[in-house]
């Protein structure tokens, strides 16, 4: 889980200092991620872990 949250918080990072040209949609997405604060962020981690019953 922990590694999960901080391969987003990474993503968001990379794409704060737009060092990598990512898809449109992937860029897209990465954009709107930025948008979301870490509480949020974490609990939709969460929320995708049990949907897809990945245990960590």
């Amino acid at each position: 889980m922990y590694l999960l949250y901080q391969m987003l918080r990474k993503m968001k990072e990379m794409n704060n200092l737009e060092q990598i040209s990512f898809h449109q949609n992937q860029n897209a997405a990465l954009k709107r991620l930025n948008d979301i604060d870490d509480g949020k962020l974490k609990a939709c981690v969460m929320k995708l872990l049990n949907r897809f019953k990945i245990k960590i």
